[in-house]
């Protein structure tokens, strides 16, 4: 079975689309240069997008599928199962988003597998967001990149 590592990267509509894009963008070079096979598409929650929508931008990295493969895999979902990797690029997301073809709040946290990583760009303490987050019945990561959302 082949290895794929799923990174999304949460932001907000319109306001940081070009700068999910340049992240996503970004993986798939760093996988190439490092030998394996990286490929990056984008999900709207909003048909068209629109301010401030929560939004979804993925990367995908395989050492075992070349881009043909890796694309079969991992282009034609609107949204993934999970995430080994979550950006969050707005820190006010924590609280939960109500993204693209769901009914309600979900959780920013939803996808982080089991010793995955949610990483958000804040200038909040690690508990003033945890207080928000999801728990979950195992361990996970929190990083956070010390900064502003960039609008």
């Amino acid at each position: 079975m082949a290895t794929i590592k799923r990174v999304e990267i949460q932001y907000r509509g319109i306001f940081q689309k070009n700068l999910a894009k340049y992240l996503g963008s970004d993986i798939v070079l760093i996988a190439s240069r490092m030998g394996q096979t990286g490929f990056s598409n984008g999900r709207y929650s909003d048909s068209p997008e629109r301010n401030g929508i929560p939004c979804k931008y993925f990367a995908f990295v395989s050492p075992d599928l070349d881009e043909e493969e890796l694309e079969a895999e991992c282009g034609a979902k609107l949204d993934i199962d999970e995430a080994n990797i979550s950006v969050v690029l707005d820190d006010t997301m924590v609280k939960g988003v109500e993204p693209w073809g769901w009914h309600g709040i979900r959780p920013i946290n939803e996808k982080v597998v089991e010793g995955g990583t949610m990483l958000v760009v804040s200038r909040r303490q690690p508990e003033e967001l945890l207080k928000w987050v999801e728990r979950k019945p195992f361990s996970w990561n929190l990083a956070i990149l010390q900064g502003d959302a960039s609008f």
